[in-house]
């Protein structure tokens, strides 16, 4: 019931944060536009010009550089030895519930430097 209750009550924030963003668009003859839905990938203008190219450009170097130095580089970090040292580490293999203390999950402190420090 407490769920619904959030549900209910982040639906009327956004109802009225929404009602509240049309009054201030009509009052500045600020129109808005969106998409349709599913669309954005083919009409979205820097889809299109930008991200698709530099994604293909990308994808391109990539390739020519995994077939330029085929295997060397990943036969020296993707070991077996590797794989079972990440899964040990963690604590997922052999299961480890006491890998890592409560200081490991602490919230970040203040350094030492000077403009941080506080009397």
């Amino acid at each position: 019931m407490v769920f619904l209750q959030a549900v209910r009550l982040l639906v009327q924030i956004m109802a009225e944060s929404i009602a509240l963003a049309l009054d201030f668009a009509k009052e500045n003859n600020i129109l808005f536009l969106s998409f349709a839905p599913h669309t954005t990938h083919t009409i979205q203008p820097l889809d299109i010009a930008v991200y698709g190219p530099f994604k293909l450009c990308f994808k391109q170097a990539i390739c020519m550089f995994q077939k330029n130095l085929t295997g060397r580089i990943v036969n020296q970090v993707a070991s077996d030895q590797n794989a079972i040292s990440g899964f040990r580490s963690s604590g997922i293999w052999p299961y480890n519930p006491h890998i890592f203390s409560g200081a490991d999950y602490a919230p970040a402190s203040i350094t030492g430097h000077p403009e941080h420090e506080y009397a």
